[in-house]
Formats: structure tokens, C-alpha cells, sequence
């Protein structure tokens, strides 16, 4: 497709399409169906399906989204890089086809420098303006994009001890064993008996168990990630656990197999890592020490001739 200043002030005035009601597909489950969704119930965190479906604030945003929509099949990443041309405009506060190079540049100091955005976020907000300043509106002479580098930092994640795994876990009130926790989901459901969701949306209101279970029975979306990343927040906070995540638990869950003798092709397996180059990371995370290695060099040798 040929991008060019004049195909794009060729279509001003393009409407943006009408966004589509999702309406979820039963799913069968072993035997039986699964009741059925209560009708307009939204599974996914967003409203709509697709950026074209937005209310675009810009005509150019609405030839983007078209954009974004021939040339990636992932949905993610068309909700992604339309994402990050929205927070260009948002700082500008203005249709962002008339940004020139330089202030585009002010952008992008300010989310590196002020903002201190990750390598990652700051790679991706350039790939969206590269697409959009480039392939939409013909400015192949921007030096920008070749100016910009944006590597990863060589930093360890962080990583819990065993004790702080189990701390944290029973503020939460979950057994990390598949069979308990398979009964635990069952009485968890039991609660609110949601057609469709195991975890709906909690929503405002009182905390009496009879109102909290009617408002996640009748709730439209499930449970945002970020309320189980707030209470793991919280909860670390109180027992002064340092700076962790939700995804800490992975990397605490590989190393503490480390630890206990499990193989590293084993813990690859688990943990779904394409090469074993990204699971070997974990023997730099390990807690044990010289001293403990000798004391299992000691172990082994008894028994031996002398």
C-alpha cells in the first residue's frame, strides 16, 4: 500500500464504523452446556473489538486504525499502537497529522527522561510513530526513528523467599496445590454463581456478603487484572516484603524448583520457555551458597572408601 500526504487528505472525512455488540458463544463443558451469558455481556477488558471501532477524536486516527487493521493480525497490537499515537496527541492536545519532527522529539525525551518510561514501552511507542508519521503520511525524510535506541537493562527479576511466597499466599487465603485449590474455586463460585465468569467484576457497593454476591452474579466484565495487582501491593507492603509483582511468584516458583534438586529442563517445561538459555537465568537467582555445596559434597562422600 503506497502512503502518501495526499492519500491521506484524500479521506478526511471518514466516519468512524459502528462498534459491534459482542455477544459471547456458550461453551459446552464436559456433559452438559453452561448456562447461557446473560445477553450484552462483555468478556473482554475492552469496549470495543477492533480500533476501528473507536470514536476517533481525529480523521487521521480513523485512517490509522484502518491502517493498523490491514497490516497486523493481532488484535493486541492494533489496540496497542493506536494506544500510544492517543498519548502523542493527548500531550500535544492537538490533530496529530500536523506534529512536526521536532516536537515529536520533545515527546519522546519526555517519556524517556521525565516520564522514564521501559526500553520496551519506549520501542513500541516508536513503532507506532513510525507507522504513523512514515507509512501514513509520507515522511520518509524523518531522522528521528534512526536516532532513537531504546535497549533492555541487563537487570535480574525479583525474586521472593520461601517464606515470603507463603506469607503472601496465605494473606490471600489460596493453597498452592492443584487439588485444594480446584475446591476452593468450586466454593468461590458457589458464592456469586456467575453464568459465565469465575471472577466477575466486584463493583462499588456494600460488602455485606448478600450484595457483594448479587453484584458479581449480575456484573458485565470480569475482575481488571490490576485489583488482584493492587492487592499484591498492598499485602507486601504489610509484611515489608521488597518491590515484587504478581509475576515475581513465576520467577520465585522457578527458583525455589531450583533449589529443592529439579531438573532445568524440567522447570523449562513448566514454565513454557522456547530455549533453555531463558530458564538458565534462574541459576543466578538461587539462595544457596559455597557453604551449602560443600556441606552436599560432604553428604555424598559418606559412605565412600577411603
Amino acid at each position: 500500500m503506497k502512503n502518501t500526504n495526499s492519500s491521506f487528505t484524500s479521506n478526511l472525512n471518514h466516519q468512524p464504523h459502528s462498534a459491534p455488540q459482542v455477544t459471547p458463544e456458550p461453551q459446552l463443558g464436559k456433559w452438559e452446556p453452561k448456562p447461557a451469558a446473560p445477553p450484552g455481556i462483555r468478556t473482554t477488558a475492552r469496549d470495543y473489538a477492533n480500533p476501528v471501532d473507536y470514536k476517533h477524536p481525529y480523521p487521521s486516527m480513523a485512517q490509522f486504525a484502518d491502517l493498523l487493521a490491514l497490516r497486523y493480525d493481532a488484535n493486541r497490537t492494533r489496540h496497542s499502537y493506536y494506544r500510544q499515537l492517543r498519548l502523542i496527541h493527548q500531550y500535544f492536545n492537538c490533530e496529530p497529522s500536523t506534529i512536526t519532527e521536532a516536537q515529536l522529539r520533545e515527546y519522546f525525551l519526555f517519556v524517556k527522561l521525565k516520564k522514564h518510561w521501559k526500553p520496551k514501552s519506549i520501542r513500541q511507542a516508536l513503532a507506532s510513530a513510525r507507522v504513523f508519521f512514515v507509512e501514513l503520511l509520507g515522511k520518509p525524510d524523518w531522522t528521528l526513528f534512526a536516532q532513537i535506541r531504546a535497549k533492555d537493562h541487563d537487570t535480574l527479576p525479583a525474586v521472593l523467599t520461601r517464606q515470603q511466597v507463603q506469607a503472601l499466599l496465605a494473606k490471600d487465603r489460596v493453597v498452592p496445590l492443584p487439588t485444594p485449590m480446584y475446591e476452593e474455586l468450586r466454593r468461590y463460585w458457589a458464592f456469586h454463581r456467575h453464568p459465565l465468569l469465575l471472577f466477575p467484576n466486584v463493583g462499588r457497593g456494600d460488602h455485606d456478603p448478600k450484595s457483594l454476591a448479587r453484584r458479581m452474579r449480575q456484573a458485565t466484565c470480569p475482575m481488571p487484572p490490576s485489583s488482584l495487582q493492587r492487592l499484591v501491593i498492598v499485602a507486601r507492603k504489610q509484611l515489608n516484603i521488597p518491590a515484587a509483582s504478581v509475576h515475581s511468584l513465576r520467577h520465585s516458583f522457578a527458583t525455589h524448583l531450583l533449589e529443592a534438586g529439579a531438573h532445568l529442563h524440567t522447570i523449562q517445561k513448566l514454565l513454557g520457555h522456547a530455549q533453555i538459555n531463558s530458564t538458565m537465568v534462574y541459576l543466578h537467582l538461587t539462595h544457596q551458597t559455597s557453604q551449602e555445596a560443600l556441606q552436599l559434597v560432604d553428604e555424598l562422600c559418606q559412605g565412600l572408601p577411603t
